[in-house]
């Protein structure tokens, strides 16, 4: 097995408590150079981590180095189209930390260039690897008939993230923040996963705590191509809520964060209590998300990010900022989007 050499770019939080510890311990692939704006962040991390990898402040390095397979790319999310075209321009395959983006038109553009140099690019997405989540999009297709309606929570307490940055962007709109771009990007991501193309989308955005520099609440209902929807609910609290319902026309199905089951109530079942399928847990969700990176790289296909929903969660995100603005008034998202 050739190992893939990754270069890491920008060290924040979620690369020193996730992905350098996964990398480390995956023996697909070796950490080759590290870039972040604090070389002493690095080193730190480095003796933390028993790490022998390059540093340097400037990414491009890492770009320039041709041993480089592919690169991590954690950085606030408004660095993020750059930084990507950049790095497919230098023959480097990408995961690049979620949101990608908050805009459809830099969506677009990375993704022209993903075409055009033939590179895979995975976004941070991991709730898709929740051994829950994956079965429960699986039995949607294979046990609940023609899918109706999808309810959806996700709350958790972003204050309490440990950000290693001085540039806080959860904290900036314009920079990716607020709790639908910066967390609630997961479930509007797995919800256009399992229903496809969206066609319209509402939202209203509020303040549960008014001293938040920031909306931290968002209610999203999405009509996706084929006459089903979803209801999205999300906030940042300080307590977790992480769960999905589908219903269908022959049932019905629940997940949750928490526990590594699928509960199906399937049509006729009266009176009974649900159905508990147990959903294989293979190891955590990011090393599952590095795995399939590393398939994905090796085999050169990419089922699992195609244009089409790369694309779907940033434009829900565009147009549900539009629904917000216009005070309740559905937005469509036209073809052209992805076109």
């Amino acid at each position: 097995m050739k190992k893939l050499n990754i270069g890491i770019i920008g060290c924040g939080a979620i690369t020193e408590t996730i992905h350098l510890p996964v990398l480390k311990r995956t023996a697909n692939f070796n950490i080759s150079r590290i870039a972040d704006l604090d070389l002493k962040n690095i080193e730190r991390l480095k003796k933390k981590y028993n790490l022998d990898s390059k540093e340097t402040t400037d990414y491009q390095e890492i770009l320039e180095d041709e041993s480089i397979d592919g690169v991590l790319i954690a950085t606030p999310p408004h660095l993020h189209e750059k930084m990507v075209i950049d790095s497919f321009e230098k023959n480097k395959h990408v995961l690049c930390e979620k949101p990608l983006t908050i805009k459809v038109d830099e969506a677009k553009r990375m993704i022209s260039k993903m075409e055009e140099t033939s590179k895979i690019l995975f976004i941070g997405y991991n709730l898709r690897f929740i051994p829950q989540y994956f079965k429960l999009k699986n039995l949607s297709k294979e046990k609940l008939g023609d899918i109706i309606s999808i309810q959806s929570t996700m709350c958790s307490n972003a204050y309490a993230w440990p950000t290693k940055s001085k540039e806080d962007f959860k904290l900036d709109l314009e920079k990716g923040g607020g709790v639908m771009a910066e967390m609630g990007t997961h479930h509007i991501d797995l919800v256009s996963w399992i229903l496809g193309k969206p066609k319209k989308v509402w939202c209203n955005i509020d303040y549960m705590d008014k001293k938040s520099p920031v909306y931290d609440r968002a209610t999203l209902f999405v009509a996706f191509e084929g006459g089903s929807t979803a209801h999205i609910n999300l906030g940042w609290r300080d307590y977790k809520a992480n769960y999905l319902s589908i219903f269908g026309t022959e049932g019905q199905a629940y997940a949750s964060l928490d526990k590594p089951r699928v509960l199906v109530t399937l049509k006729g079942l009266v009176g009974q209590p649900p159905l508990v399928v147990k959903a294989t847990v293979r190891g955590s969700p990011y090393q599952e998300e590095w795995l399939h990176f590393y398939k994905a790289v090796k085999t050169g296909k990419n089922p699992l990010f195609t244009k089409q929903n790369i694309l779907s969660p940033v434009a829900i995100v565009e147009k549900a900022y539009e629904s917000a603005k216009k005070k309740g008034e559905f937005v469509d998202i036209g073809e052209e989007v992805y076109a």
